[in-house]
């Protein structure tokens, strides 16, 4: 568990609520059409992240350092910093949405609250907990449900009828 614990942590980021609700979503209205936008996004994520890492370990130094020194015009310095914290800014906000609005829609499901009334109380959780040392509680509650979720995707692939043909055709069509 020790060795696998980062890459379960990174995955249990990576995989939420929104994720889950949305990929459902897609699957069960588009089928396997769109599996071709997730092998493209694996790919896209798998070079962004290796070049991130080799230009760290190159330069020793990350990212936003490395913005800082390439640029050597101040303007367009301060331009490709603020376009990229903005990236980050708007692309973080869109995902954690996502992830609260997956997880207030399963809050209501077994609640009587309305799912905006879900999202705030799951948002004021969730920022109590970032806010405090919580994050040390959840880390390893989280690796735990994505071993558990992972194995459940598993059992769920092998439980269902798979027209594999169909699934190649998403992924590479």
């Amino acid at each position: 568990m020790r060795r696998f614990g980062p890459g379960l942590l990174v995955t249990a980021a990576f995989i939420g609520p929104g994720s889950i609700a949305t990929a459902s979503v897609a699957g069960a209205n588009f089928g396997f059409v769109l599996l071709w936008a997730l092998l493209f996004s694996l790919i896209a994520t798998v070079v962004l992240q290796e070049m991130a890492a080799r230009l760290g370990l190159v330069s020793s130094s990350g990212l936003a350092q490395a913005l800082r020194t390439t640029f050597n015009h101040p303007t367009v310095n301060r331009a490709a910093v603020a376009l990229v914290v903005a990236a980050i800014g708007i692309g973080n906000a869109a995902y954690e949405a996502g992830n609260i609005s997956g997880a207030a829609l399963g809050l209501q499901s077994i609640t009587d609250l309305s799912a905006p009334v879900c999202a705030v109380v799951l948002g004021v959780i969730a920022s109590v907990l970032l806010g405090s040392s919580g994050y040390k509680l959840l880390e390893p509650i989280l690796i735990i449900l994505v071993l558990i979720m992972s194995c459940v995707f598993v059992v769920t692939m092998i439980a269902i009828d798979v027209d594999y043909s169909g699934l190649v055709k998403g992924l590479l069509v």
